[in-house]
């Protein structure tokens, strides 16, 4: 027996625990590693792929009023069709909806939106990432 191996057999008969603290170290030490190389290639990745999302060209278009629905629902013609749109950023009180009455300042929020949006005005429509919101109106 080599007297490095004496030397070691006798510091783990005085510490019996000292391998599982080696190994929890060593452990620690490459769940490190591992987490971090995780984390940048997280943030690699996300990165790319919200500069992708941001250079992505969506349409716009020119449309033309039909009537308003209620403060945040418009119908618009739309190269040719008949769109109903929800505009995105407005929450208004329900005025329209079949099971629910008429919310406080609904009435003042779609009144405002019936003269800024009057028939037959054109409007410049710029579309969201999502086409579509729950119920199938187009997001703009």
């Amino acid at each position: 027996m080599s007297r490095f191996q004496h030397d070691l057999i006798q510091i783990l008969r005085a510490f019996p625990y000292l391998p599982t603290i080696i190994a929890i170290r060593v452990t620690h030490r490459f769940v490190r590693h591992r987490v971090l190389k995780l984390f940048i290639f997280l943030t690699i990745v996300s990165y790319c792929s919200s500069s992708c999302v941001g250079q992505q060209k969506l349409p716009n278009d020119v449309a033309s009023v039909i009537r308003v629905i209620d403060g945040d629902t418009v119908i618009l013609r739309l190269q040719g069709a008949i769109e109903t749109v929800r505009l995105i950023g407005v929450d208004t009180p329900e005025t329209v909806h079949p099971t629910k009455p008429v919310e406080c300042f609904g009435s003042e929020a779609s009144a405002f939106t019936h003269s800024v949006l009057k028939p037959q005005t054109q409007v410049r429509v710029q579309r969201d990432v999502e086409a579509r919101d729950r119920y199938q109106r187009l997001l703009v």
